[in-house]
């Protein structure tokens, strides 16, 4: 039985979940594939380990959120898919504080870049937003945009300048990087200043490839790849059975099949909509909110 490998972006433990049919898709073009199995998944939070309690989010300045990056690597489809989706909400102590976007293109090397964690800070007399940083920084980076691994020590770098020691050694902070390289194979960089036990913090950022080194080489054809960080309960908990769930309404003629790359994105946005609705009407702390955003990188020509 093949399935998905899901991790929360560390390595150890692993699940299964159920397999389930569902439509294969590729860009346009969509590729069909009847009873295709998506059943087991390793969720990695970006440390490689599936938890249903992060200590990774205690409370942050303005640090919480849901960010999920999915590698789809050819096989199953021909070329690979990268997926990502984020939310926008910006909280404080748990509490609202604003909205953000989170996650961004980086078009000069195929790739997207998205954060979780410290969102807001001072260096020196500036108040500095992460959001409104990053997009900046992608812009100055794409003037030589190198490679993704030249890409993610480099942010690691200017991070460690532009971020005061104090905060880096007191908040989480984290991003995902991934992108088509320039030999056709999705990579996953994971840059953060807190070890892989999710709780020491190291008071420095440093870059990690994860998916080539670490993860491709445990996949099967059909598999793929989900990284997580932020309050990654809600994905534990009810990613998979939003799937199971209305699968069979999906291929049903007088629903909307999934067929393409963008029909998946859209679903994906779906269920973070659902969570964000669930923490909103919910939680105590309504750290996930809408909007969601979200992002496809194509493989391929």
């Amino acid at each position: 039985m093949s399935g998905q490998f899901v991790l929360d972006a560390v390595p150890s433990d692993t699940y299964s979940i159920n397999s389930f049919e569902f439509l294969a898709f590729d860009g346009d073009d969509p590729y069909h594939a009847a009873n295709v199995d998506r059943s087991s998944s390793i969720l990695l939070d970006s440390w490689g380990n599936s938890h249903l309690t992060s200590n990774q989010n205690r409370t942050n300045a303005f640090a919480m959120t849901l960010l999920i990056t999915e590698i789809h690597p050819a096989g199953v489809l021909p070329d690979p898919v990268i997926i990502f989706a984020a939310d926008r909400r910006i909280s404080s102590q748990g509490r609202y504080h604003g909205i953000k976007k989170k996650l961004f293109a980086v078009p000069s090397l195929r790739a997207g870049l998205g954060f979780f964690g410290l969102a807001e800070f001072s260096s020196g007399n500036r108040k500095i937003e992460m959001s409104e940083w990053l997009k900046s920084y992608i812009v100055k980076r794409s003037r030589n945009p190198g490679t993704l691994e030249e890409l993610a020590h480099a942010l690691a770098g200017e991070l460690n300048s532009l971020v005061p020691r104090h905060l880096r050694e007191k908040y989480i902070s984290g991003f995902h990087l991934a992108g088509i390289s320039r030999d056709g194979m999705p990579e996953f960089w994971f840059i953060r200043n807190v070890e892989d036990d999710r709780t020491t913090l190291t008071g420095t950022y440093s870059a990690r490839e994860d998916f080539i080194t670490r993860d491709a080489p445990k996949l099967i054809t059909g598999d793929f790849a989900i990284y997580r960080n932020g309050d990654i309960r809600g994905h534990v908990a009810a990613w998979e059975l939003f799937d199971q769930a209305f699968v069979m309404l999906l291929n049903q003629q007088d629903f909307h099949r999934l067929k393409t790359s963008n029909d998946y994105a859209n679903w994906l946005k779906f269920k973070m909509e659902v969570l964000s609705y669930f923490y909103k009407k919910y939680s105590r702390n309504s750290v996930i909110g809408r909007p969601i955003d979200t992002l496809v990188i194509k493989g391929g020509d």
